[in-house]
């Protein structure tokens, strides 16, 4: 019996046009169409900014336009004025990638269309799930997580009054939330299409791109009338990169570090200095969920040392990563790592040490790589263990969310997990009912 396979939906900017491309070859409709719905679509999935460039690996490239094909079409889309290539890639080092121009960005709006032929969504369809099964090959272990989203079902109809009402219809958050509602409904749906992809040590689904205000509309197959429980790590990158550093202490710049808190403790000697120092440790900090708070307070963000909001908080955690925790190294300190320089000596050099060995991307990598070993292999590993088959869960970086019946007990048993991979007793997860 022949099968028949499902027709492939794709995003596009709502003012494009096959008809804009120069030398348009009707052979090829497919898959220029496929090429342009990836780029939306992963800045739609991971939240993006439309300005920002999308990483596509050349082997993946291939795989959807074909060996023979695929730079004549790349070619094609940027000399039409549709695509822009990032020319300043590290060739073996990082995937090339790319975005739409300013006239294509789709803060406008989206369309959808439906890719029919049958030999290219075949094409399409054998090429995720040979990926899909590498993966698990991989690792075992997502297997059973694999099975486990089916259990993990949205109330479309409420999602989708709920965007309606909230988001402005063709923006980015509606737009993104429209896909994410699609996505999480599909893991639940026979022979349909959904994002299963492990990158940068972390594993991405439906679960992990679903908007948080959308949450509230989810549950679990067979807990229809029970509300679900998300069981998080606090702090989480950083308690990972305290437990990395431990386990690759590769060595200290030492001297440039000391040089540099000699220099504002003499400052402070003799002039009124904005820095206030904490002899506790960094530790101690993050480990019990205050990590971001007692930065923000020292560093003064936005010109209070207390009472942050949770909205003032968010945006100061972009600002952390990008200043301080994943930013590159360089020579001369930002503001916030001349906080952390001060207050935290010992625990700045480590992280300023790393990033000058490793590089600030690949830090990020092994931090989440390890982060990713917790929960995918770990917590997973837990579960099966234990005989937990029946109980459904899935993960989301750095948590896992359960129905809040079973997380009642199992709470206690993650904490005690936990405790024993950082080798603390002051550790506990948090939770929040979705």
């Amino acid at each position: 019996m022949k099968t028949i396979y499902a027709p492939l939906t794709c995003y596009l900017p709502d003012n494009f046009s096959l008809e804009h491309i120069l030398c348009y070859n009707k052979r090829w409709k497919e898959k220029y169409i496929y090429f342009i719905h990836t780029i939306v679509f992963r800045s739609l999935r991971d939240k993006g900014s439309f300005s920002g460039f999308v990483n596509l690996p050349q082997v993946i490239i291939q795989k959807f336009l074909g060996s023979n094909y695929s730079r004549h079409i790349i070619r094609q889309l940027i000399n039409s004025g549709i695509i822009e290539r990032n020319n300043s890639h590290l060739s073996g080092a990082f995937s090339k990638s790319y975005r739409l121009t300013e006239k294509y960005r789709v803060d406008r709006g989206i369309v959808t269309t439906q890719i029919t032929k049958q030999t290219y969504c075949r094409k399409i369809a054998l090429a995720k799930d040979q990926k899909a099964q590498e993966l698990i090959k991989l690792q075992p272990l997502l297997k059973h997580e694999f099975l486990q989203l089916s259990f993990r079902k949205i109330r479309v109809e409420e999602a989708m009054q709920y965007i309606s009402r909230t988001y402005k219809e063709n923006t980015p958050q509606y737009s993104s939330r429209l896909i994410s509602i699609e996505q999480f409904n599909a893991m639940s749906q026979k022979d349909k299409d959904f994002t299963f992809t492990y990158k940068g040590g972390r594993l991405y689904s439906p679960c992990t791109s679903l908007a948080r205000d959308l949450e509230q509309f989810t549950y679990f197959q067979g807990y229809e009338e029970e509300e679900s429980v998300s069981i998080d790590m606090p702090n989480s990158q950083l308690c990972f990169f305290s437990k990395y550093a431990k386990m690759n202490n590769i060595g200290k710049e030492g001297q440039e570090g000391r040089n540099f808190v000699q220099k504002l403790q003499n400052i402070s000697s003799s002039n009124s200095s904005p820095y206030v120092i904490h002899f506790s440790q960094w530790d101690n900090h993050i480990f019990s969920g205050k990590g971001y708070e007692t930065i923000m307070s020292l560093s003064k963000w936005k010109g209070k040392d207390k009472g942050h909001t949770q909205e003032e908080r968010q945006e100061f955690k972009a600002e952390f990563f990008g200043q301080l925790f994943y930013n590159s190294y360089r020579e001369s300190f930002t503001d916030m790592e001349r906080v952390f320089m001060f207050n935290f000596e010992e625990d700045a050099i480590k992280l300023r040490d790393l990033k000058r060995v490793l590089g600030n991307r690949q830090l990020a990598i092994e931090v989440q790589t390890l982060e990713g070993n917790f929960f995918h292999n770990i917590v997973t590993s837990y579960m099966i263990q234990n005989r937990y088959y029946d109980i459904p869960f899935t993960i989301k970086h750095d948590s896992i969310t359960l129905p809040i019946s079973q997380a009642s007990y199992l709470i206690e048993e993650l904490n005690n997990l936990v405790r024993e991979f950082f080798g603390r007793n002051d550790i506990s997860l948090k939770f929040e009912i979705l």
